[in-house]
């Protein structure tokens, strides 16, 4: 998709400046998105919290030391209780950090 994104860019260029910058910035975000470390341990929360934290508790623009508090608690808890605890307790610090950053710039 990225790759479509950048032939079009190149193609209006030319023809509508305004129109390659809009798609230039857009490629720009995506690119950060998709490079960001904590990404991919974030992807397990999208099956319950949507893409990019878009889903069941909104994840998305919230505090990253709010998400770390959070997790942080729900490691302590027992696993067997909620679905949460579990997945928290998988986590070492720095990935619930990641996480956490990772949902914030969302």
């Amino acid at each position: 998709m990225i790759i479509l994104m950048l032939s079009c860019k190149e193609d209006f260029a030319d023809e509508n400046p305004t129109t390659a910058n809009q798609l230039s910035t857009r490629n720009a975000r995506v690119s950060a998105t998709l490079s960001h470390p904590g990404r991919t341990l974030a992807a397990n929360c999208f099956q319950c919290h949507g893409t990019n934290g878009n889903g069941l508790e909104h994840l998305a623009g919230k505090n990253a030391s709010e998400i770390i508090e959070e997790l942080t608690k729900m490691k302590t808890k027992n696993p067997r209780a909620e679905i949460m605890n579990l997945h928290a307790k998988a986590y070492t610090t720095e990935e619930i950090k990641l996480i956490a950053d990772y949902f914030s710039q969302q």
